[in-house]
């Protein structure tokens, strides 16, 4: 009974051990690819401890975590005002570098669904190539009744 305890013991202490947590990475603008400054971070378990991407949009995260059954992946949280929240998993115990893409959150500038690709081609390619705002390619239905009228009206009227 004694060597079995021992040996639990034994084994629990050598499965113990500090994971090393490290990642460098940049943050992006989904659609144009530019570097995001100011995105805070943070550890999803640990919302107090934040940071925040240098000026050219990097960031670099490392940290030590207790490892009783395994290195332990872990997560970050991107946030940035204007974009959506983004959650990132990652493996403990292997230095990466990443890039994370941030998605624009048009919905908190009040666009309507029919303006929205127009906003997203000016934003974009910093033109509308087909000089149309919402519906490309649509007349309205005022303008065939206008040009009817036109037609068929004499002086008299």
């Amino acid at each position: 009974m004694k060597n079995l305890f021992c040996i639990v013991i034994s084994v629990f202490l050598i499965g113990c051990g500090d994971c090393i947590q490290e990642l460098d990475g940049n943050v992006m603008d989904k659609d144009s690819k530019i570097l995001l400054t100011g995105v805070k971070i943070w550890k999803e378990n640990k919302p107090n401890e934040t940071f925040f991407t240098g000026e050219y949009g990097g960031f670099s995260y490392s940290a030590v975590s207790n490892g009783t059954l395994g290195c332990p992946d872990f997560s970050l949280v991107f946030h940035k005002e204007g974009y959506y929240e983004k959650v990132c998993s990652f493996a403990a115990n292997k230095h990466d570098t990443v890039e994370i893409f941030l998605e624009k959150n048009y919905q908190l500038f009040g666009l309507r669904p029919a303006i929205l690709d127009t906003v997203k081609l000016i934003e974009n390619d910093n033109f509308i190539s087909t000089g149309v705002v919402g519906y490309a390619g649509r007349k309205p239905k005022e303008f065939d009744r206008r040009q009817w009228l036109m037609m068929r009206i004499t002086g008299s009227r």
